[in-house]
This record gives structure tokens, C-alpha cells and sequence, in this order.
């Protein structure tokens, strides 16, 4: 068993247990390429979701928890990804394209930090976009909502998790247009195909 199944086995039901998520769809992909993107709503996102779904998975995290050595230490053993906000981490972007180029499933918050209080989308960053182009990589994107007003809820602000929409892949005719042009086709791409209405920053 790998150190990240480890740590799903002694956790996985304690957060399955105290966050209940309704799952819409499968919930174990092939294990082969792939960018998983998502909306961010709470620290617990990536938590519940590796609690849930089957695959292992490359998540790519804010360098800040590294600061903490006991998180360090579980994040680097799990295999997941830092990477500095606000500069340009080359080391962080050499590792997402080799876990791609190893055929893992790498995931990411296109956001880049939570959004918690509004279903209107950040600006998305550039990194899945230009991932997917590179190592001609299909994207998925989840979509995770928080709990409705006046229903019991826990600490976690999440009831359920929608997976819509199909993949999506970028093709070459991308490949030469602007950073802003990519970003906001992914966007546009996402929010066309949600289920329910989701807004996209400009």
C-alpha cells in the first residue's frame, strides 16, 4: 500500500463520516493523464474528495502548508504538489508536467485560493490550460457545491459533489493564442456545460 492510501485508509471514514457528499457520476477514473479541476470552496476540498473517489491523485497545493512541518511531512510523502503563489515556481510546473508525462491524474484549483462565499468564478490561472496543451493532457472539470440554507450542515460547508460536463480537450488551434484567450475558453467551456448556473469572472 503507498503512503497515500495509508493515510485514505486511517482517514477516509472519519471524513466520510463527519462530511457526507452526495456524488454525482463514477467514482474511479482510468488511471491514465489526466487534469482534474475543480471549484474551492473550503480547506477540505482536496480531503473529501481523496476520501471519496478511488484514484490516487497529484494535488497541487499552496506552498504555505509546507511551513507546518507535520503537514509537510504527510503532503511530501503523499506525493503532492507545492507551489509558490504570486512568482512564477518552475519547480512546481516541471513537476505537474512530469506527473502527466508518468500518466498520473493531476489535480488542480484553477482558481488558484477559495471562494467561499460566491458561485461567481474567479479569474481562472493559466496553469491547466497550459499544462494541457504541453503534454496533450484532457481536462475534467467537478464541480462541488455548498449546503443549502436552513439544511443541517457541519463544519464543512459541503453536501454534495456534481461532476458535469464532458472532457475537455484542447486542441492545437489553442496552442498559439494568448494566455487571457485560454483562460477564458476554459471558463467559457466550464460554466457552458455546469448544472447549475455558475458565473465566470472576466
Amino acid at each position: 500500500m503507498s503512503y497515500y492510501g495509508l493515510i485514505k485508509f486511517l482517514g477516509g471514514w472519519a471524513v466520510r463520516l463527519f462530511n457526507p457528499v452526495k456524488i454525482y457520476g463514477a467514482k474511479k477514473f482510468e488511471n491514465k493523464k489526466s487534469i482534474f479541476v475543480m471549484n474551492h470552496v473550503s480547506n477540505m476540498d482536496s480531503v473529501v474528495f481523496a476520501a471519496y473517489f478511488k484514484n490516487e491523485f497529484r494535488f497541487v497545493y499552496k506552498a504555505e502548508f509546507d511551513e507546518k512541518p507535520f503537514l509537510r511531512h504527510i503532503f511530501h510523502n503523499m506525493r503532492l504538489i507545492p507551489v509558490k503563489r504570486g512568482e512564477v515556481d518552475l519547480k512546481a510546473t516541471k513537476e505537474c508536467l512530469s506527473a502527466l508525462k508518468q500518466n498520473e491524474i493531476l489535480f488542480i484549483f484553477p482558481e488558484g485560493t477559495r471562494n467561499r462565499e460566491s458561485d461567481e468564478m474567479l479569474p481562472f490561472k493559466t496553469g491547466p490550460a497550459m499544462f494541457a496543451l504541453k503534454t496533450k493532457t484532457p481536462i475534467r472539470p467537478f464541480y462541488i457545491q455548498k449546503a443549502k440554507k436552513g439544511k443541517k450542515r457541519c463544519k464543512n460547508p459541503l453536501t454534495r459533489g456534481n461532476i458535469f460536463g464532458k472532457i475537455i480537450k484542447l486542441s492545437g488551434r489553442h496552442a498559439g493564442t494568448k494566455t487571457t484567450k485560454k483562460r477564458q475558453w476554459l471558463a467559457w467551456k466550464w460554466t457552458e456545460k455546469a448544472p447549475r448556473k455558475v458565473k465566470k469572472s472576466s
